[in-house]
């Protein structure tokens, strides 16, 4: 019906989604174990139902703030190109289902990595930002 189902979170107090299709679950968020030399953006990895699974703090990639992990944050686990990763969230917000008229384009020229940026919704008072996590990670 040309609806997309958006998962909505938050990494230092900035609201970001993606949409669900690629999403397999989210669960609280626990520590990693450390591998060496990772890339900026990888925590470790964990254990999840018996695979290793690595763990992305993307925040760095969008120049925000890293804070250690709390209570509220959680591992979503999304399944990319027959690879599963796990994202960090700071919090989850909800899930909302949108219709791609909703999607506010972004101005391109002014925004690094803007292949990354699937687009905006407007929620409430907020501005979420649409990621594309394929193209985030490259």
């Amino acid at each position: 019906m040309g609806n997309l189902r958006i998962i909505t979170f938050t990494l230092s107090d900035q609201y970001y989604g993606i949409e669900t299709n690629c999403v397999k679950r989210v669960f609280p968020a626990f520590s990693t174990t450390l591998i060496p030399n990772p890339l900026p953006f990888v925590m470790g990895m964990v254990n999840v139902q018996g695979i290793a699974l690595p763990v992305f703090d993307i925040r760095p990639l969008l120049n925000l703030k890293i804070n250690q992990l709390s209570v509220t944050d959680s591992y979503i686990e999304v399944d990319l190109c027959t690879h599963h990763y796990l994202f960090l969230a700071n919090r989850i917000v909800h899930v909302s289902e949108y219709e791609k008229k909703d999607i506010l384009p972004t101005e391109e020229r002014f925004i690094k990595h803007n292949e990354s940026i699937s687009g905006v919704i407007r929620q409430n008072d907020k501005l979420v930002v649409l990621l594309n996590m394929e193209k985030l990670i490259q």
